[in-house]
């Protein structure tokens, strides 16, 4: 075929040069795609070791809240003392009987005492009630091998409980933490 003078070529294929180009293109997109999948990926998971730290920190006060309902504490015996001590890890209470939810009471009010427990964190992160009149250990919470409990008792009838759990992402070798502190109403203390 003659063509003439500034006339183009319409049925050429792609050149070396310009398929290089392509293909460049197309890896620097794929890469930053990459990239960004995987920097979402390891947020999630961040996010999810972070909030399953949370929910066992919540879970764990609550039920610590739970288990003193209608208790008294033996240990700290005074809240005059224990702000002069400081907070202590082993909580001993006295726990009252109940019929369902209702906690049984004599004539003049005073609970049924059932039995002694105590709230203590056992080695590995197990937060564990322990009665002492029956020997049954329950598990509270889990808070994971560097989490923590402390009570402090700040007045006659209140007790402030801070716990805090871990949570490792097996992903990233990444650790989350949180840490909370409740205070907690006791009605039924000397």
């Amino acid at each position: 075929q003659v063509f003439a003078r500034g006339q183009m070529r319409t049925d050429r294929g792609l050149t070396l040069i310009e398929l290089l180009v392509a293909m460049t293109v197309f890896l620097v997109t794929t890469t930053a795609i990459l990239a960004i999948f995987l920097m979402a990926r390891d947020a999630q998971e961040k996010g999810s070791s972070q909030s399953e730290a949370y929910r066992t920190v919540f879970m764990a006060l609550d039920r610590v809240e739970s288990t003193l309902r209608g208790g008294q504490l033996l240990s700290p015996v005074d809240w005059e003392s224990s702000i002069t001590l400081g907070p202590v890890t082993v909580l001993t209470f006295r726990y009252p009987r109940r019929v369902g939810d209702l906690l049984q009471v004599d004539a003049t009010g005073t609970p049924n005492w059932a039995g002694r427990a105590r709230i203590e964190l056992r080695p590995g992160g197990s937060l564990v009630r322990v009665d002492e009149t029956t020997g049954v250990t329950n598990l509270l919470a889990n808070l994971g091998t560097g989490g923590t409990v402390s009570f402090l008792r700040t007045e006659r009838d209140l007790l402030e409980v801070t716990a805090s759990a871990e949570r490792a992402d097996p992903f990233t070798d990444t650790v989350s933490r949180y840490k909370f502190t409740t205070v907690i109403r006791l009605w039924n203390q000397p």
